[in-house]
């Protein structure tokens, strides 16, 4: 959850990534492609709300490693039932 004070951040987050969205003719993965190009095209950057990688390697580290869970799917906030609560 995020706090009141929060809320003008999210919302500028929600309005220029629906831009952006559209500039891409409404297209996910040249919008995605977009955002790891703007961060240096390198092997890290940050997309939704959590830091992605490219490599299946990295990936297959990562899943094998302690994570730490939560509500979330690709890094962005989920809703769930309170049956999986």
């Amino acid at each position: 959850r995020r706090p009141l004070y929060m809320a003008w951040t999210w919302w500028r987050y929600m309005l220029s990534g629906l831009v952006a969205l559209l500039a891409h003719r409404m297209r996910r993965l040249p919008f995605f492609e977009w955002e790891w190009r703007a961060f240096g095209g390198k092997q890290y950057w940050w997309h939704g709300e959590g830091i992605w990688c490219w490599s299946h390697k990295d990936c297959d580290k990562i899943l094998r490693d302690n994570q730490t869970r939560a509500s979330a799917f690709a890094c962005m906030q989920a809703c769930t039932p309170d049956l999986f609560a």
